[in-house]
């Protein structure tokens, strides 16, 4: 875990370090580098064979994983969906242990300095194409009195959470430096996530989506197989 997190934070370094450059190519040519294709349960050898984006080196953790993550501007495809998202900035694929499957997608869908209009502006473009590929939207609900005095305030997360055979798709809007306390939560800069997972039941007790019914202990689906690509 503390090598995962020192790779993601070196990570987010890079993204802020070149943003710039890769701002500036882009501003000037209007392309993005290529297109990632990729999907949770894609073998990795099928996503280099898929995309044009030329991807990173693997990074192969001592427990097993292995990793690409480079920062560039791209185009992710969602495999075996009709999703696509224009104009990502910075990709993080680990597999599960010793196999070659994707098992974690993290990418991040802006530039690091963006206004929170700018950001929310292309959160409702992902709800749109979402919505429209057949995604169910999900939302935190909570049954005990004791859940609910922890959670008030908070919202319930719709919109947020997204779900389409067994593979979760959160927006993750953060702000890229510490927020002092007391501030406006919309000000300052910020970056917009899709952490892609597969859905484990267990890890969202208190998420809920419309027509899903949560499987028994023994019934949880495990890492969703990838569904044929469309061509």
């Amino acid at each position: 875990m503390v090598l995962r997190a020192l790779l993601f934070a070196f990570g987010t370094m890079l993204v802020g370090g070149c943003d710039i450059f890769r701002e500036a190519y882009y501003q000037r040519t209007g392309k993005s580098e290529g297109t990632l294709v990729a999907n949770i349960g894609m073998p990795l050898e099928e996503v280099e064979k898929r995309s044009t984006l030329k991807l990173a080196r693997d990074f192969r953790y001592p427990s097993g994983e292995v990793l690409k993550s480079e920062q560039a501007v791209f185009d992710l495809e969602l495999a075996g969906t009709g999703v696509r998202f224009e104009r990502c900035r910075y990709y993080w694929l680990q597999t599960r242990k010793d196999d070659s499957r994707l098992d974690e997608i993290i990418i991040y869908a802006t530039p690091s300095d963006w206004s929170w209009a700018q950001v929310t502006a292309v959160q409702q473009s992902a709800r749109a194409k979402l919505s429209a590929d057949g995604w169910t939207a999900g939302r935190f609900v909570y049954h005990t009195p004791e859940a609910q005095a922890l959670h008030a305030g908070e919202t319930d997360g719709y919109g947020d959470y997204w779900l389409k055979d067994d593979v979760l798709l959160m927006l993750d809007p953060k702000p890229t430096a510490p927020q002092p306390v007391g501030s406006d939560p919309h000000a300052g800069q910020f970056t917009l996530y899709y952490r892609i997972y597969p859905l484990r039941w267990a890890d969202h007790p208190d998420l809920e989506f419309p027509g899903h019914e949560r499987p028994t202990p023994a019934a949880e689906s495990k890492t969703p197989q990838a569904k044929p690509t469309r061509r």
